[in-house]
C-alpha cells in the first residue's frame, strides 16, 4: 500500500497558531504547540441493551388523533370495494338508525359510529365471510354516494347481483331515505341562514350601540331593532324598550302654567319561565308535525312503490301466460304436421302397394 502524499503548511507569527492541512493526514503527524489544547478522542460506549430484545415490543397506548385518523384511512384503503349486497345491508341499517336526523354534528358523528358498529355485529352473526367491518366515515361517504347515484337513476346499475325482490326493496328504501335526507338538508340550510342573518343584525346593532354610547341619548327608531328577529329572547326585547324620563326642571312660572301628570305605573311581572315553556311546547309541536308529515310522505311513497310492483307482477304474469299459450299452439301445430306426414306416408305406401299388385296381375 502506498501512502498518499501529505502537504503541511504552518504559518506562525504573533497571531495564534494557524494550521492548514490537506487530507488525508493522520492527527499524529500534525505538530502541536504546547500552548495549544487538543481535545481527547471520543470514546464510543457500547449501546445499551433494549428491554424488548428478548420479548415483544411494548404497546404504545398514547395515540394522538392524527394516529387514529391515519389508522382509519389505512383501514378504509385496505378494505375492498363495496359490493351490491353490502350496499343493501348498509341502507337497511341507515333506515333503522337514520343518523343524519340528529340535531348537531357531534351527535351525527356518534350516530354513524354506532351504525358502523351495529352493522359489523349484525353481519358477524352470519359468518366470517359476511362481516362488513367499515369505519363510520366510510359508511357515511358510501351512503352519500348512493343517494347521489339514486338521484341520477343509477341505483340499479350498481346492483349487479341479487334477486329482483331484493333490488326492488333496496330501491324503495333509497327513495324514502332520499326524500328524508333532502328535507333534513333544507331545514338545516334554512336554520343556518337564519343564524347567519341574526348574527349579522346583532353585529350591526352592537356597532350602533357602541357609537351611540359615545354620543349620548339617541332616538330609538334610528337603531336596529333586534327584538324583531325570530326567536328573540325576553332580555333582547326588553333591551330596546322606550325610555320614559321625567321632564327637565321648570321655572316657577312654567310650573304654574304647566300641569304634568305621570302615567300610572304598571307592575311588571317576569314571564320568562312561561315564555320558555311556551317556546319549548311550540318547538315540540312543530317537530311532531314535521315528523308526521315525513311519515305520511314515506307511507305515500311506499304505497306507490307497492302499486308499481303489483302492476309489474301483473304484466309479468300476463307475459308468462302468453308465452305458455304460444308454446301450446306451437305444440299443436307440430302435432298436426306430424299427423299429416303420417297420413301422406300411409297414402304413398298404399299407392305403391296397389301399383305393385296391378303389375303382378298383368
Amino acid at each position: 500500500m502506498v501512502r498518499a502524499k501529505r502537504q503541511k503548511t504552518i504559518h506562525q507569527d504573533s497571531s495564534p497558531l494557524k494550521i492548514r492541512i490537506k487530507l488525508p493526514i493522520k492527527p499524529s503527524d500534525i505538530p502541536i504547540d504546547s500552548s495549544t489544547s487538543v481535545a481527547d478522542p471520543v470514546q464510543h460506549q457500547p449501546s445499551p441493551a433494549w428491554d424488548c430484545e428478548q420479548g415483544s415490543l411494548p404497546d404504545d397506548s398514547s395515540q394522538t388523533p392524527e394516529d387514529t385518523t391515519s389508522q382509519r384511512q389505512s383501514k378504509n384503503a385496505r378494505s375492498p370495494r363495496w359490493l351490491p349486497w353490502q350496499d343493501r345491508r348498509l341502507i337497511k341499517e341507515v333506515d333503522n338508525v337514520r343518523p343524519f336526523d340528529e340535531p348537531n354534528t357531534k351527535m351525527v358523528t356518534k350516530a354513524w359510529e354506532t351504525l358502523a358498529e351495529t352493522l359489523r355485529q349484525h353481519t358477524a352473526l352470519e359468518g366470517p365471510q359476511s362481516v362488513i367491518d367499515r369505519t363510520a366515515y366510510a359508511c357515511r361517504k358510501r351512503f352519500e354516494k348512493l343517494i347521489q347515484s339514486h338521484k341520477r337513476d343509477g341505483t340499479r346499475s350498481l346492483q349487479s347481483t341479487g334477486t329482483n325482490e331484493e333490488v326492488d326493496a333496496h330501491v324503495e328504501l333509497l327513495t324514502g331515505l332520499a326524500q328524508l335526507y333532502d328535507v333534513h338538508s333544507s331545514i338545516k340550510d334554512e336554520q343556518s341562514a337564519q343564524i347567519k342573518k341574526k348574527r349579522s343584525v346583532e353585529s350591526q346593532a352592537s356597532s350602533e350601540l357602541r357609537e351611540a354610547s359615545m354620543k349620548g341619548l339617541v332616538h330609538r327608531e334610528s337603531l336596529v331593532d333586534v327584538s324583531a328577529l325570530p326567536g328573540a329572547s325576553v332580555r333582547e326585547k326588553q333591551a330596546q324598550r322606550v325610555l320614559k324620563r321625567r321632564p327637565l326642571s321648570f321655572s316657577t312660572a312654567e310650573k304654574e302654567n304647566f300641569e304634568f301628570e305621570f302615567p300610572p305605573r304598571k307592575r311588571r311581572h317576569s314571564h320568562a319561565a312561561a315564555l320558555i315553556l311556551e317556546q319549548i311546547s311550540s318547538d315540540q309541536k312543530s317537530l311532531q308535525e314535521l315528523r308526521t308529515l315525513d311519515q305520511l310522505r314515506h307511507e305515500e311513497l311506499t304505497n306507490l312503490h307497492k302499486e308499481t310492483i303489483g302492476i309489474l307482477h301483473g304484466i309479468s304474469s300476463l307475459m308468462e301466460a302468453q308465452q305458455k299459450h304460444d308454446i301450446e299452439r306451437q305444440a299443436e301445430e307440430m302435432e298436426r304436421e306430424r299427423q299429416q306426414k303420417d297420413q301422406l306416408n300411409a297414402l304413398t305406401t298404399a299407392i305403391l302397394t296397389l301399383a305393385v299388385n296391378v303389375s303382378k296381375d298383368k
